[in-house]
């Protein structure tokens, strides 16, 4: 019966200390190359007219990648045509701190949902702590025109999707 205890409480305590890990589906470099509703998504974030005009020119490249540095950590770059976003090292499924598009300081959280096969990536503002948080989730799909990740966003009621093409 000890035996038994035993081996039940080190099974937990294994499950409990596993490392997370980033599903390699989703791994890779990622090239924006169609939006839905993202006008209507910006505006209701409360962009005005012109930086919408900004934001949707911009091309928009993101990165997912296993960190050669740290063993079990990730690397994410988001790099656009105004400014590169790098988190180096940071651990899946747990909160990190970084800085994003916008300049400010996010507490962020990538993690993946098994249930609905999505990856999400949970930002609170720091600098903005009244500010609702974001989330984002990602989901893989193929076509005839290449692998995809789409992205979902929702502010105020209003959802956007972009279709980010696999570059490599």
């Amino acid at each position: 019966m000890k035996t038994i205890w035993l081996l039940s409480v080190l099974c937990l305590v294994g499950t409990a200390f596993a490392t997370k890990q980033w599903p390699e589906k989703f791994l890779g470099k990622w090239e924006v190359e169609k939006s839905e509703n993202f006008d209507e998504y910006l505006e209701a974030k409360g962009y005005g007219w012109f930086m919408r005009q900004m934001v949707k020119l911009a091309s928009i490249t993101k990165i997912f990648e296993k960190s050669t540095e740290v063993p079990g950590t990730y690397n994410v770059k988001i790099l656009t045509s105004k400014k590169n976003v790098e988190w180096k090292n940071i651990p899946f499924g747990q909160e990190f701190q970084g800085e994003y598009l916008d300049d400010s300081q996010h507490k962020i959280t990538i993690d993946y949902d098994a249930v609905k096969d999505e990856l999400t990536e949970h930002h609170t503002n720091i600098d903005k702590p009244a500010e609702k948080p974001d989330l984002y989730t990602y989901v893989r799909e193929s076509s005839t025109h290449g692998e995809y990740i789409v992205m979902r966003m929702e502010a105020n009621g209003v959802a956007t999707k972009r279709w980010y093409k696999k570059i490599n």
